[in-house]
């Protein structure tokens, strides 16, 4: 990676094998002998751009001059000449939480894009300018309604933003933001409702914050729930190389179930069922509930469709957030050991949520309410599988310390 050279140049250790140095005062300014004269170098972007673009990927062999500072590739361990550099961050404890997330965080840029950054909105020679300088990097684009939704770090946030008003792009920056302020990236969860929409998420994430985002958990929440009953299912009675039912095989065994070889029927009572999962109702629930004799023919049927499901070690698509429900609800020590493994969860499109849902959030995030709701109140694409905007109304209540942030202006539309 490139940096910045003096007579003395230093960095901290880093997982990488290289980390972007700054200038530091030689000792002799450290110990108020000497004033330091050097001074921070901003690459023009004329034809010598191409030069430096260049020695960014090829290390050791180029360099660029502007006065006594040189901008060249070098090593961790060459930035750390004899302790120098230790005895620097000592001074300056700010640095200590700067270096690794700048590292981090350069992985996903152009390198030499960020060091003209860096240089052009910083004094490297005081930690607090670089810090800083890093916190306007990691906002960099961002207006100042998403710049607010970004910075909100704790606690419950609402983000209320329509189509093309950059949702992702917050998401992805507040992932970023939060691994910066020292959350470990396993610790931050990313949940959305398909797998396209988490794949996206998870590239824009890895440009911005490199390798890191690989740690992060960006995922739907189904797979989050296959995460769950994998790792603790067998307090809800599932082991964990239990069978994720598609359509057809729950077709079957409702056939099965409900004594009929009728496969419209069936689907038609998988329908109901489903609806009721997703309402949060078990088979002696929906008995109960039920007004007419088919409500209640189709109630007796999922008893028995749900004691199969678990003779044959088997789960249906809306079994993968009634059970994890179901086991948080149940069981205080898989509660806390996932809310502490889970300390910020962000969801896009959360006006897409149902019942089941919200509940089993409620419980992920548990007393520290670190969530991050992002949802359009204009929209709700999924209402067949029992989604709500009841779910928005509700936030303010369950969560009195909501911060509700509106994103108003469009990208996509100038009209």
């Amino acid at each position: 990676m490139m940096v910045a050279h003096s007579s003395h140049v230093h960095s901290t250790p880093t997982s990488s094998n290289s980390a972007m140095g700054v200038v530091a005062p030689n000792l002799k300014s450290m110990q108020g002998k000497a004033k330091n004269s050097t001074k921070p170098f901003s690459p023009p972007m004329a034809s010598s751009g191409n030069h430096r673009r260049r020695a960014a990927v090829k290390p050791h062999k180029t360099s660029a001059k502007k006065g006594n500072v040189t901008v060249k590739i070098c090593s961790t361990r060459q930035l750390w000449p004899k302790g120098v550099g230790a005895q620097w961050v000592h001074q300056n404890p700010a640095l200590s939480r700067i270096w690794s997330p700048l590292a981090l965080v350069g992985g996903g840029y152009d390198q030499s894009e960020l060091l003209r950054f860096f240089y052009a909105n910083s004094s490297p020679a005081h930690p607090k300018t670089l810090h800083q300088a890093l916190m306007s990097f990691l906002t960099a684009g961002l207006n100042l309604a998403q710049q607010d939704a970004v910075n909100c770090l704790h606690g419950p946030c609402l983000v209320l933003a329509g189509a093309g008003s950059g949702k992702t792009r917050v998401i992805t920056h507040k992932i970023a933001r939060l691994i910066q302020t020292g959350m470990p990236a396993a610790q931050v969860a990313a949940i959305t409702f398909t797998n396209k929409a988490a794949a996206e998420m998870r590239e824009r994430a890895q440009k911005l914050i490199g390798k890191a985002a690989k740690e992060v958990r960006i995922c739907t929440f189904h797979a989050l729930g296959v995460h769950l009953l994998r790792a603790d299912g067998q307090a809800v009675g599932l082991k964990p190389q239990f069978s994720i039912l598609d359509t057809d095989d729950v077709t079957r065994i409702l056939k099965d179930a409900g004594g009929t070889t009728d496969a419209a029927t069936a689907r038609k009572w998988q329908w109901t069922i489903s609806l009721w999962k997703n309402m949060g109702l078990n088979a002696e629930q929906a008995l109960a509930q039920a007004q007419d004799d088919e409500a209640q023919l189709v109630a007796r049927i999922m008893s028995r469709y749900q004691e199969r499901l678990l003779a044959y070690q088997g789960v249906d698509f809306d079994d993968l957030i009634g059970l994890p429900l179901k086991l948080l609800q149940q069981h205080e020590e898989v509660r806390s050991k996932w809310q502490q493994q889970l300390r910020h969860i962000l969801v896009d499109e959360y006006q897409d949520t149902n019942a089941t849902q919200y509940e089993l959030l409620k419980l992920l995030i548990g007393g520290a309410g670190n969530l991050t709701a992002v949802g359009d109140d204009d929209q709700s694409i999924y209402g067949w599988r029992g989604a709500t905007l009841d779910n928005l109304k509700k936030l303010p209540t369950d969560f009195p310390n909501l911060q509700v942030i509106k994103l108003e202006q469009n990208y996509r539309s100038t009209s």
